[in-house]
Formats: structure tokens, sequence, C-alpha cells
């Protein structure tokens, strides 16, 4: 069988090239449980981090975690595994279940870990796993999106702390400490 490219030339004969394209994808995905094996490590709260016992040591594990995830995400052999995964998601859909057991579940069971961290020592409330939805989603915005798409470099080590600071400050905004009063806008003010 051949597949065309609308103009009756053969582009692929799949017969020939299946096969070889399975070895590839299976030489892929064993580098990428390899490579990601060691990236997964980077990504996993260490044992030493603290339990954070007020808003300030909270917003340093914040800060500390967003960096480090934002810096090994963001590094072009990553973002290559991305892109094979999405390339091959029907193919070889495996690609995009080992990318997302080892990496992305990594990151969010750390990031579920501070949660819940946090929530247990007074500093948040709600559910760990809907408040490090909120975090990510902050600290990456539309980032890997651009990256997918070569859009954007990759940032510098400067600007991946300072993206980490801003998403840890949004979240703070958004998450008042339990028990105190938000101050409210003018038009609720007005409102009554």
């Amino acid at each position: 069988m051949a597949l065309t490219n609308g103009w009756n030339r053969s582009v692929v004969s799949v017969d020939v090239t299946f096969p070889l394209l399975r070895v590839r994808l299976s030489s892929a995905v064993q580098r990428l449980a390899r490579m990601s094996s060691a990236r997964a490590g980077r990504l996993r709260l260490p044992a030493d981090v603290p339990v954070p016992r007020d808003r300030e040591s909270l917003a340093d594990v914040l800060v500390l975690f967003g960096t480090q995830v934002v810096r090994e995400v963001t590094d072009p052999a990553v973002v290559a595994l991305f892109r094979l995964a999405i390339a091959e998601a029907v193919g070889a859909p495996e690609v995009a279940r080992a990318l997302d057991a080892i990496g992305r579940e990594t990151t969010r069971a750390a990031l579920l870990q501070i949660m819940t961290r946090a929530r247990s020592s007074g500093l948040l409330d709600g559910r760990p796993s809907d408040l490090a939805e909120q975090f990510g989603a902050l600290l990456w915005g539309d980032l890997m999106i651009e990256l997918l798409l070569g859009v954007v470099e990759r940032p510098s080590p400067r600007d991946t702390s300072a993206r980490a600071r801003r998403a840890t400050s949004a979240f703070l905004q958004l998450h008042p400490e339990p028990g105190r009063k938000v101050a409210r806008t003018a038009s609720e003010v007005s409102a009554g």
C-alpha cells in the first residue's frame, strides 16, 4: 500500500517504511525513558524541602520548584520529545504515554505534594489538586505551545526565575491566607 500526496505520486511506501519506522519509534521510546527518568528525578520534590510554615516559605518553595520545572521542560531535547509524542500520537501512542507518565505525572505529583503540605499547614484553602493545576497554569501560560510551534526561544535562566516569581505572586494573590479578608474592589464596595 502506498500513500499519495494528491497527485498520484507515491510519497511513502507503508509496506517498506513501516517496520523501519516502528524500530525508530521503539528506539525513541527507550531513549525517552532513559533521558526522562534522569530529568524526572530533578522534577520530584526533594526530601529535604521543608514543609512551608508561613506564606514566605511557601512562596520560596513555589519559586524554586517553578524555576526548576520550567528549566527542565524547556530544554530543547524535551521539547523535541513532546513534538515526537504529538506527531506520533495516533500511530505510536506509547511515546505520548511514556512522556506523560515519566515527566508530566512526576511534576504534577510534586506540585500536589507542595499544595497538600501548604493546606495542612493552614496556608491555603481548597483542593490541593485544583491548587496545583492553577499554579501550573499560571507558571506555563502559553509558553509550551509557543515552544512547540517554534515561535519563541527557550527562556533564559533570568526569565525562567522571573516567570516562577510572577506565577507565585499571582497564585498567592488569588489564594489569600485562610481567615484573612481579601480587599474588596471599588465596584464591590459601591455595590454594597
